[in-house]
């Protein structure tokens, strides 16, 4: 009897990690993909959605590349994905075991000056206006945008950081769109399984992508001071706490959603021209 309860019992565990795991087939791709930040290539909408993130995702490959499509028409995810970064691990189970990662770090946001008069009411015109070394105001033609970055471990071939938009066909290559809604990766096959890999031989080989989203504490106030404010609060030092000018107060209500991490998991396999 105890013996019959046990398989009863594994058999349901059986059917209900089968029922919760995500396992997909990429889709064949039969011209290259062009990364541009611009999901019109992919013809449809991302097919595969997490409803906690709220990002639809795709798979695609040719007998060169794997393409991957993160899309999100959520504003807040948005911001969240270019703010606090994420991180794309992928796991192999191939003859050579690989886990490899694109990283999108975090970005600092630069706070509010500390030498500002106390109790004299900020310039918030002046604040946001970006100036260069000896202080002076910047013309905002002269001001250069980094470009987005991401950092790469793991892969085959593929080291260091690659840049969005420098596409590269014998390394992993992104765009994004400037928003965040949008991001496309190409990743040559042979950084999964080496050189001389065959088709027919690599598609019964799972691959397993988690993408970590980071969270990120925002601040509540007005937007005057981004990423809290100096020192710890209104003057700091020896001060101690001092109140902003009437009408300065920051809003305890915001309307800016906290950025909490997520994360989500799915498995798929390659396809071949053929099949």
């Amino acid at each position: 009897m105890k013996k019959i309860i046990k398989f009863m019992f594994l058999g349901i565990f059986g059917v209900c990690s089968c029922a919760f795991a995500q396992v997909s087939t990429s889709k064949w791709q039969s011209h290259p993909i062009v990364l541009d930040g611009d999901a019109k290539d992919w013809v449809t909408a991302p097919s595969l959605t997490n409803s906690d993130s709220k990002i639809n995702y795709e798979f695609r490959n040719d007998d060169s590349n794997l393409y991957l499509i993160l899309k999100t028409t959520d504003e807040n995810m948005q911001k969240q994905l270019l703010q606090a970064g994420f991180k794309l691990r992928f796991k192999v189970k191939a003859k050579q075991k690989i886990t490899a990662n694109i990283v999108f770090p975090e970005k600092k946001v630069v706070s509010a000056p500390q030498n500002a008069d106390m109790g004299k009411k900020p310039d918030v015109a002046q604040m946001q206006k970006p100036t260069d070394g000896a202080g002076q105001k910047m013309d905002p033609k002269n001001i250069i945008i980094p470009k987005e970055f991401a950092l790469l471990s793991g892969f085959v071939f593929s080291k260091d950081t690659i840049t969005s938009n420098k596409i590269d066909v014998n390394r992993v290559s992104f765009a994004n769109s400037k928003e965040g809604s949008v991001y496309e990766f190409q990743i040559p096959l042979r950084d999964f399984f080496g050189e001389g890999y065959s088709m027919d031989n690599i598609i019964a080989s799972r691959i397993q992508l988690q993408v970590n989203i980071n969270g990120q504490t925002q601040s509540r106030g007005n937007g005057m001071f981004p990423g809290g404010m100096p020192d710890g609060g209104f003057g700091g030092g020896d001060m101690g706490m001092m109140m902003p000018p009437a009408g300065m107060m920051p809003s305890l209500d915001g309307d800016a959603a906290p950025m909490i991490k997520k994360s989500f998991t799915v498995e798929f396999n390659l396809t071949a021209n053929n099949k």
